[in-house]
């Protein structure tokens, strides 16, 4: 009985990665990391640089949650402005037992007349000013470190309706912008969609304007890849763990994926 006590007491001291292994047998293998699912980012902005650069870097006007319409005729829209006012005083006259009282009441109007001139452009839904700027700024970023030669459009109609001189058509002078300063026209149009992430997808558009050619249309819900989580959480009922799910993804994720998604598009397509 003491040979067996003594022998439990000499097993128990010996280190545990010791009493792990056994002699001769293959290394146990170290748990492996998930692949990362945006691993192909990169292969993907380098395949659109490339094409982009073989095209000579068209510079791109973007139209962001705006699109161009076939109407050719400028709208011209009267609006009027009716106001009323008015004013009511009173007056009293004889002593206390002849009490006489009478209203005078006045009255005035007036009415302006304003003139609003719409373009050729419909616009798209109304996102939220903060989300809208996130996704603008992230999926502009993307495409400009990718070498992307954006026009502003802004400039551009100021200073062809400024060379221009006198009053011009605003359609004639999108126009005209378009054609002088820019090569390429890119929609961004954002869709009610209940499956995408921020509950809108987005229809993208890219038309070569010198030949007035559609080079390509994308419609995509921008999902971000998702990524396997790394926190173990309680089951219910505490018979377990099981890893945590993923959070959701964040507008900047959902403007950076969809800005991988359109340079894909286009170098697919030139």
């Amino acid at each position: 009985m003491k040979k067996i006590n003594l022998a439990l007491v000499l097993f128990s001291l010996i280190p545990m990665a010791q009493a792990q292994y056994r002699e001769g047998q293959p290394p146990v293998l170290a748990p492996q990391e998930a692949p990362d699912p945006s691993a192909h980012y990169g292969d993907v902005i380098a395949s659109f640089r490339q094409r982009y650069q073989a095209a000579k870097q068209p510079r791109v006007v973007l139209y962001w949650n705006e699109s161009l319409t076939d109407k050719i005729a400028q709208t011209v829209v009267q609006k009027s402005t009716n106001t009323s006012s008015s004013s009511e005083s009173s007056s009293g006259a004889g002593g206390n037992d002849d009490r006489r009282g009478e209203k005078i009441q006045q009255s005035s109007q007036s009415s302006s007349n304003t003139t609003e001139v719409l373009g050729g452009t419909s616009r798209g839904e109304s996102l939220d000013p903060r989300t809208d700027a996130l996704l603008r700024t992230t999926f502009v970023a993307a495409l400009r470190d990718a070498s992307t030669r954006f026009v502003d459009r802004t400039l551009a109609l100021r200073s062809t309706a400024a060379a221009q001189g006198g009053q011009m058509d605003l359609q004639q002078a999108e126009m005209r912008a378009l054609k002088d300063k820019a090569e390429w026209l890119l929609e961004v149009m954002p869709v009610r969609d209940g499956k995408a992430a921020l509950g809108y997808a987005f229809r993208v558009s890219l038309r070569d304007i010198r030949d007035e050619s559609l080079v390509t249309e994308l419609y995509t819900p921008a999902l971000p890849p998702v990524k396997q989580s790394t926190i173990w959480v309680g089951t219910t009922g505490g018979s377990g763990f099981q890893k945590a799910p993923p959070p959701p993804p964040t507008t900047r994720e959902v403007g950076y994926t969809l800005a991988i998604e359109v340079m894909g598009q286009i170098a697919d397509s030139l």
